[in-house]
């Protein structure tokens, strides 16, 4: 659909053809104005599968963000959710996933950047296993493209497995980027 004061929306049907039932159906809606100084994007994706046959399983995934930007830089937040759900109705898998951060322009070329990660999966597999990071950088962007940046990471994830384990610790990774 051609965007209408900002307004973008589009939804989509696959069948699967003659030998399964495993039709998709997805739609994605997107909002952007203009706000004080900067720019709100509002967005939302959804994406449904069929089950194969009669005794197959169903997926389904939903996808939300928003992001507000200007010249200070930008803050924004992402929540996901993906479900497969049996013929009976048992949710098998249900994984929920959040993130939110940030980016403050020290000057043009220099960025401060941060964000936390949280996933947590329900259901019948993998049940109340955990993973959340807190990511802390800077990055330099030159010219022609060439981007170079530091980034730091503390994480944690909880296996809540019969054989219970937890993992936690830290990272800090050199990034250099080329952009085409």
């Amino acid at each position: 659909m051609p965007s209408v004061g900002g307004l973008n929306a589009a939804v989509s049907y696959s069948d699967a053809g003659a030998t399964t039932e495993a039709d998709e159906t997805a739609t994605a809606v997107s909002y952007n104005m203009g706000m004080l100084s900067g720019n709100l994007r509002l967005q939302y994706a959804n994406i449904e599968t069929d089950a194969a046959n009669p005794t197959g399983n169903e997926t389904s995934g939903k996808e939300m963000g928003a992001e507000y930007s200007g010249s200070f830089g930008r803050v924004y937040m992402i929540a996901q959710n993906t479900e497969t759900v049996t013929s009976a109705g048992v949710k098998t898998s249900d994984q929920e996933g959040t993130t939110f951060g940030g980016q403050y322009n020290l000057n043009s070329a220099t960025k401060l950047v941060y964000y936390r990660q949280e996933m947590e999966q329900d259901g019948t597999v993998n049940t109340n296993d955990d993973f959340s990071s807190d990511t802390v950088g800077v990055r330099y962007d030159m010219a022609g493209g060439l981007r170079i940046g530091v980034l730091h990471s503390n994480y944690d994830y909880t296996d809540a497995s019969a054989t219970a384990s937890s993992e936690n610790g830290s990272a800090t990774r050199l990034q250099v980027r080329v952009n085409f």
